[in-house]
């Protein structure tokens, strides 16, 4: 499964609070 991460920084910067939850899927998925 490819993930095309598009400006993670914008994304970090916008979202903060859900990047533990994004880390959690995408390493569910690459499991």
């Amino acid at each position: 499964m490819e993930l095309e991460l598009v400006e993670p920084n914008l994304f970090l910067w916008l979202h903060p609070q859900s990047v533990p939850r994004v880390v959690e899927a995408v390493l569910a998925a690459a499991r």
